[in-house]
């Protein structure tokens, strides 16, 4: 008992000695600096320096995938539909392979090149000249787009030329301005909700791009279509608003957006449009500065909808238009002249609604 009490005393004795003891004035100073700093988790990071982690609190990062990877409300019958009027996987291949070249030909874009380089179904690059991710794109929207449609509201097809500027002048024009201008326009011509794509077409005979828009307006395009001309008037355009009955949904809709890196200098015949030739090397730079920065939502045009993830929700316009066409369904149905009554109905189910033959 009494070796313990020694022990303790003398392991206190050595404490309050050391306690006890003098520092000097430098040992001093770094006390007080230490006292005053925060802790090392505290304290901000300098400018110019990074804070470095352990290895044994750092985690892996997952990679969130783009909205356009994901599914949406679009059911997969539309997919299918939508593949037969996109480019194949061959033809992004090959349009893939004239990107690269081209742009490899400015040290400015190469990183954009290295990025389509090593773009894989895995890990996309997200690049808008990149054939296989704007095939991706235009798989999801024009699938989105057709269950949109199947909700029954009366709608046609649209294409507006919004500006032409010069080769090297693309990059000058700014998309969200050009978006804001429009939206504006279509309100005041009475349009509610609309959804496309802008995207620009290159003219060899006048070596300049037209700017234009592809919009599936819902509405009737009677009464519509006046009203659009007058406010996308412009003499320096020819036919700036072009508007066309939805007679085939899939094929129409699978053209509201395009990201393809060629043109048709031929004049549309009785066969249809003209020959489809790739961009030369100059065209392409002058598109992807363009598009340099831009993601593939930057062109995507909404009225009356907004894009939440991989799904378009209904705004003000759109649901007006919706609960229109319900009231007037319901108005057509109640007053049809073939509707029989439930006393009417002998040889089948009491609700029988089905016509007289």
């Amino acid at each position: 008992m009494s070796m313990t009490v020694r022990r303790i005393t003398t392991r206190r004795s050595a404490t309050q000695l050391s306690r006890s003891h003098p520092r000097g004035p430098r040992e001093q100073d770094q006390i007080l600096h230490s006292r005053a700093l925060p802790s090392p988790a505290l304290r901000p990071a300098r400018a110019g320096h990074q804070e470095l982690k352990s290895s044994h609190s750092s985690r892996p990062s997952r990679r969130v995938p783009f909205f356009w990877k994901r599914a949406g409300d679009a059911c997969p019958s539309y997919w299918r539909a939508v593949q037969d009027h996109i480019e194949k996987h061959a033809d992004a291949a090959r349009y893939c392979e004239v990107n690269l070249r081209a742009l490899r030909s400015r040290t400015s874009l190469r990183a954009i090149a290295r990025a389509i380089h090593d773009c894989a179904d895995e890990a996309p690059c997200g690049q808008i000249l990149c054939p296989h991710c704007a095939r991706e794109y235009r798989l999801w929207l024009a699938s989105e787009v057709l269950h949109l449609v199947s909700l029954g509201l009366p709608a046609f097809v649209a294409t507006i030329l919004l500006t032409a500027a010069e080769g090297p002048d693309l990059s000058l024009i700014d998309v969200r301005l050009l978006h804001e201008r429009t939206r504006k326009r279509l309100i005041r011509s009475g349009v509610q909700a609309a959804i496309g794509g802008t995207e620009a077409k290159y003219k060899s005979n006048e070596d300049r791009w037209v700017v234009h828009l592809h919009l599936l307006v819902f509405g009737l395009i009677d009464q519509a279509r006046p009203r659009l001309r007058r406010a996308f008037r412009d003499a320096t355009l020819e036919k700036p608003v072009v508007c066309q009955h939805l007679r085939n949904p899939v094929a129409q809709i699978s053209y509201l957006q395009k990201f393809v890196t060629c043109h048709r200098p031929g004049q549309p015949g009785f066969r249809g449009r003209g020959r489809a030739y790739p961009m030369k090397a100059a065209q392409i730079v002058q598109l992807a500065r363009w598009t340099e920065g831009c993601r593939f939502e930057d062109f995507l045009f909404l009225l009356g909808l907004r894009r939440r993830g991989s799904r378009f929700e209904a705004e003000r316009g759109f649901k007006d238009l919706l609960s229109e066409h319900q009231i007037d369904r319901l108005r057509w149905r109640r007053w049809r002249p073939w509707r029989r009554s439930k006393e009417a109905c002998r040889t089948c189910d009491q609700r029988c609604t089905t016509p007289r033959v």
